[in-house]
């Protein structure tokens, strides 16, 4: 799916490994001492058992308070971090977080990237907000220079950001209002794709997604005026894309399951761990929309798609009655026009977007 203008498409996002862990330093890290030290010692002086005692347990108390202090100066090191970066914040910022309209993190985040420009704002952006979504885990990020007309951006394996595009259509002032939408938006049908994977389970996951292929194929269908025959040169056609070369009807399962591979997030959900699920603090309102979303995966094509009457006696479908038919045009018109956002995942995702772009614009508005 596409990502054009006003209109951010995208189905599922497929995988990569991110791996996020940090190594901490600490200060002044004490070296340990030798086990057979005091008993060295004490037969090179001859000291009394006493002696030795009060050595061992100035020894551990040397240990013991060099484990103090290194908590002392990490923590004191901690809290001066965060400190400083509260005290970067503008007044008008802190406002914004006092009154509730944006979070304590989001002001962080955004006073991270703000300065930031072209693709380093957006790869930045794009780590952030996914880690304050929880995830470890997440689809890769591909930003192209590429001018591709209309489109804004993509999901398949990846997620790409044509960077041209918001600043062609929406201009650099606001660009990266917008690109935090797109990124957001993205990564809302990411979590969308793991609630239906760990609620319904991977085989209901995989048959929506190829109900979804095949109506896409039966619109592209109708589109060029074709029927059953323009339907089979499409199918192969999309096989191609994959570089898959199906010899007949039988081998467009193994089409199906290529497509689900490289279009959907599967090879990185897979990989989650119940950890990895866990610090996404899934809530059970969004646990139960798991028919929802997977209704909005099924149907993201033509919700509804086609009554009986546009149907041969065989069930498949009549091509030139639909054509010809005003409402069937307008089933398969909500594809490219507004029926679009009344799919569930739609309505999800572009909230989740917007939401976090007007809290954005609303910190530049602080800031300036």
């Amino acid at each position: 799916m596409t990502i054009e203008v006003n209109k951010v498409q995208v189905t599922n996002a497929n995988s990569i490994t991110k791996n996020d862990t940090q190594k901490v330093a600490f200060r002044g890290t004490t070296s340990p001492i030798p086990n057979d030290s005091v008993e060295i010692s004490s037969k090179k002086k001859g000291i009394s058992n006493g002696a030795k005692i009060a050595s061992v347990l100035g020894a551990i108390g040397v240990i013991v308070g060099g484990i103090l202090l290194h908590k002392h100066f990490s923590a004191k090191s901690a809290t001066e971090a965060v400190q400083q970066t509260t005290k970067e914040l503008s007044q008008a910022v802190k406002d914004l977080v006092s009154q509730g309209r944006i979070t304590q993190k989001e002001a962080e985040m955004f006073n991270e990237i703000h300065n930031l420009e072209g693709e380093e704002f957006v790869t930045k952006a794009y780590e952030l907000i996914a880690k304050d979504m929880g995830f470890e885990k997440f689809p890769k990020l591909i930003v192209s220079l590429e001018n591709k007309g209309n489109d804004l951006g993509h999901a398949g394996q990846d997620i790409t950001i044509y960077l041209r595009g918001y600043e062609k259509f929406y201009g650099k002032e606001n660009a990266k209002a917008e690109i935090i939408n797109a990124l957001r938006h993205e990564l809302q049908h990411y979590k969308q794709d793991i609630i239906i994977y760990t609620q319904k389970g991977e085989k209901a996951y995989r048959e929506a997604f190829e109900e979804q292929k095949h109506w896409d194929i039966v619109h592209k269908t109708i589109l060029r005026g074709g029927g059953e025959d323009t339907r089979i040169r499409i199918l192969n056609e999309e096989a191609a894309r994959y570089g898959y070369n199906p010899k007949g009807p039988k081998d467009y399962n193994e089409f199906y399951d290529i497509a689900f591979e490289h279009d959907t997030p599967i090879k990185t959900i897979r990989t989650l761990t119940p950890c990895d699920i866990e610090k996404l603090h899934l809530s059970r309102g969004e646990l139960g929309k798991a028919d929802e979303f997977l209704r909005g995966n099924r149907e993201y094509i033509c919700a509804g798609c086609f009554p009986d009457r546009f149907r041969k006696s065989d069930k498949t479908l009549d091509y030139d009655k639909i054509r010809e038919d005003f409402q069937a045009k307008r089933i398969m018109d909500s594809y490219n026009g507004t029926g679009y956002w009344y799919n569930p995942i739609e309505i999800d995702a572009k909230s989740a977007g917007e939401l976090l772009r007007d809290k954005f614009e609303a910190f530049l508005a602080a800031i300036k």
